[in-house]
């Protein structure tokens, strides 16, 4: 059982990295496109809560893998 809820957790992760990278990728390409200064701002700000939302899903699994290991 627990064999499989840690890989269903580790599933919840890669989904979520994916879809953290999509949206920025989205939004990336939309900054290639003519836009104002607030819309540019807007998608700016997007791109930087996307990033820090993949970083602290990828902090917290390694936290997880170190306290798993001690």
């Amino acid at each position: 059982m627990k064999k499989a809820f840690k890989g269903c957790v580790m599933e919840t992760r890669a989904i979520q990295l994916r879809t953290h990278q999509k949206n920025i990728d989205h939004y990336q390409g939309l900054l290639k496109t003519k836009l104002n200064e607030t819309e540019r701002q807007y998608l700016e700000k997007r791109v930087c809560e996307e990033t820090i939302a993949m970083l602290l899903v990828i902090e917290h699994q390694e936290f997880r893998l170190s306290s798993v290991s001690l």
